[in-house]
């Protein structure tokens, strides 16, 4: 029995059905869940500041995401073939990330008092447009094919 392409690419989450950022996208609210359930408890049980467990919880979606991206989303990226570099350029983009969340957090407090969920809603928006520019441009992009 052999596997057909369609068959494969839904076992490897590739089909044309589900265009790359669609798939991104996908990967991101699952992280977004594993991040805001953190943020929420750390939140409601008082264990830190809004903004340090908008950044915790961003440490704990990151690594749900790294492993959701590097296998349904970016798989054929420049650097498949060496890890190391691809997931230091990964938490470099997390930074970014943690920096975008931790600051958009802090803005939103400053200038809307402590409202939990607006300032994670306008982080998450800003972080999701920067860190994806960065990892679709910079980590994940694109081997280069020779047309000569």
């Amino acid at each position: 029995m052999t596997i057909t392409n369609t068959k494969r690419n839904r076992l490897t989450g590739k089909s044309k059905a589900l265009p790359e950022f669609a798939r991104y996208t996908l990967a991101s609210a699952l992280a977004l869940a594993v991040d805001y359930s953190t943020y929420r408890l750390l939140v409601t049980k008082g264990l830190t500041t809004l903004p340090a467990s908008a950044a915790i919880g961003y440490c704990a979606g990151l690594v749900a995401a790294y492993f959701m991206i590097t296998r349904k989303v970016f798989s054929d990226g420049w650097l498949t073939h060496r890890k190391k570099l691809e997931f230091t350029l990964f938490a470099l983009s997390g930074l970014l990330g943690i920096g975008l969340t931790y600051g958009t957090v802090t803005l939103v407090v400053a200038f809307a008092g402590k409202q939990m969920n607006l300032a994670k809603l306008i982080a998450v928006g800003t972080s999701f447009i920067g860190v994806y520019t960065f990892r679709k441009t910079i980590v994940f992009r694109r081997k280069h094919v020779s047309t000569s």
